[in-house]
C-alpha cells in the first residue's frame, strides 16, 4: 500500500478488484482505497479482490484490508465500534435496502418500512454527532453511506427530512472530495446506484427483512446507555475552588452584554491562578470542505462535552471558506493543565486538535482572546472569520 491520499485508486496494473457495474458493495472497498493512495486494476465479475496470494470476496473484508489506519478508529475501543457499525450495515441495513429495491424481493412494501425505521433509528443517534464514531470520517460512515446510498437515491425530500440528522450526516459524507471521486467514478457521472437493474442485492446479504423489533431493543439499549453514563459521571472536580472569580456569572454577563463590555468584564475578573487560557487548532484543515460543515463538527463537539460546561468557557471559530478553511478557538477551563484527559465523558473530540496552553501576561495572548471574543479579524494563514459558536 501507499501513503493515505496518494495515487488514484484506478490504474491497469497492481490489485485486482472485481465488481458489477455499479455494484453498491464496491464503493466501500473504492473509497478505502483511495483513501489509501492504493491503485487498483477494475475488473468485471462478482465482488473479489486479489493481492498476490491474498484472495477476497466479502465487501467488509476488501474495505477493512485496503483502509488506512485513519479510516479504522485511533483506539482499539473506536475500532471495535467501527466494526460494530460496519456489521449493521452489511447485515441489517443492506437487507432492509434490498427487500425494498431488489426485483426478486417478495415484499417490497414491509422492505421501504424496515428501511425507514433504520432511518428513524440512526436519526436519533446522530442528533448529538458528526460521524459514527468519533469525530473524524471512518469506514463506519463509509460502510452504512454506501448501503444507504440506493435508498437515498429514490427517497422523496419530505421523507428525507423527516431525518434530518441522518440527511445532515450523509451529505456530510457525500461532500468529501475522496467520496465524491469515487461515486462519479462508480457511476460514470452519476450517483445512482440502482439495485433494481442488478436484481438482487449483494452476495454477503444475511438475511431478507430486518426484525425491526431487535432495532428498536438496540435504540433503547443506546438510551439507557447515555442515560447511565450521565447519572454515573465521575466529577473529576468535586472540591469547590476558592477563587472570587465566578465563571457561571461571567457567562450571563457574557450573553446579555455589549461585546465590549464583556471583555472588558473579563479581563477586570478571570483568576488566572485557579484557571487557564488554550489555544485551540483543529489538526487536519486539508480535510474541511465546507464551512456549515466546520460549524457541526464545532456543534456535535460541544454537545459531547456537556458535563465540562460549569467548569469551561469557549469561542470557537470558522475561519476561510469553502474548499479553504480552519477551526480554532480560545478556551477557559479551572486548573493549569489540559483538562480532557480528566474524565472519559470529556475524552471524545480533543485529540483532533493541538493545544497550547496561552501564556496571560503576553500581550498577544490579549489580542488573541478579545479576537475570539468579538468574532473578527484573521486566522495564523489569513483566513477571514466566517462564523464562531460560544460554548458556555
Amino acid at each position: 500500500m501507499q501513503g493515505e491520499g496518494g495515487q488514484s485508486a484506478t490504474s491497469t496494473s497492481g490489485p485486482t478488484l472485481r465488481s458489477a457495474p455499479q455494484d453498491p458493495n464496491a464503493l466501500p472497498c473504492r473509497i478505502s482505497a483511495e483513501y489509501a493512495g492504493v491503485s487498483l486494476r477494475l475488473e468485471s465479475g462478482p465482488l473479489f479482490y486479489q493481492e498476490d496470494s491474498l484472495n477476497l470476496s466479502q465487501s467488509k473484508a476488501i474495505a477493512w484490508y485496503l483502509a488506512p489506519s485513519s479510516l479504522k478508529g485511533e483506539t482499539e475501543a473506536a475500532k471495535a465500534q467501527v466494526l460494530q457499525w460496519m456489521d449493521f450495515a452489511y447485515s441489517d441495513v443492506a437487507s432492509a435496502v434490498g427487500a425494498w429495491l431488489s426485483k426478486s424481493s417478495n415484499d417490497p412494501k414491509r422492505g421501504k418500512e424496515n428501511v425507514l425505521a433504520i432511518l428513524k433509528t440512526l436519526n436519533n443517534i446522530m442528533l448529538a454527532n458528526t460521524f459514527f464514531v468519533g469525530e473524524r470520517l471512518s469506514l463506519a460512515d463509509i460502510s452504512l453511506f454506501s448501503v444507504l446510498l440506493p435508498a437515498f437515491e429514490v427517497l422523496d425530500l419530505p421523507t428525507k427530512k423527516k431525518t434530518v440528522n441522518v440527511l445532515r450526516w450523509f451529505d456530510t459524507v457525500k461532500n468529501q472530495k475522496i467520496v465524491m471521486k469515487v461515486l462519479s467514478a462508480l457511476s460514470s457521472g452519476s450517483t445512482n446506484v440502482n439495485l433494481k437493474a442488478k436484481g438482487k442485492v449483494a452476495s454477503n446479504k444475511v438475511e431478507q427483512n430486518i426484525p425491526i423489533a431487535a432495532v428498536k431493543k438496540e435504540v433503547v439499549k443506546e438510551v439507557s446507555k447515555v442515560k447511565t453514563e450521565v447519572i454515573c459521571f465521575k466529577d473529576p472536580f468535586n472540591v469547590p475552588v476558592e477563587s472570587n472569580f465566578d465563571l457561571q456569572e461571567f457567562k450571563n454577563f457574557f450573553s446579555s452584554s455589549l461585546e465590549k463590555n464583556s471583555i472588558k468584564y473579563f479581563w477586570e475578573n478571570v483568576d488566572l491562578k485557579s484557571y487557564s487560557l488554550w489555544f485551540s487548532e483543529y489538526n487536519t484543515p486539508q480535510t474541511l470542505t465546507k464551512t456549515y460543515l466546520n460549524y457541526n463538527l464545532i456543534s456535535g463537539m460541544f454537545q459531547r462535552l456537556e458535563n465540562l460546561k460549569k467548569y469551561a468557557f469557549a469561542s470557537v471559530c470558522v475561519f476561510g471558506e469553502d474548499e479553504k478553511s480552519s477551526i480554532s478557538g480560545i478556551w477557559l477551563w479551572r486548573g493549569q493543565d489540559l483538562i480532557f484527559p480528566l474524565a472519559d465523558e470529556w475524552k471524545a473530540d480533543y485529540q483532533a486538535y493541538t493545544w497550547t496552553k496561552l501564556n496571560p501576561k503576553d500581550d498577544k495572548t490579549v489580542k488573541l482572546v478579545n479576537q475570539y471574543l468579538s468574532w473578527s479579524g484573521q486566522d495564523k494563514n489569513g483566513l477571514k472569520f466566517t462564523q464562531g459558536k460560544i460554548f458556555k
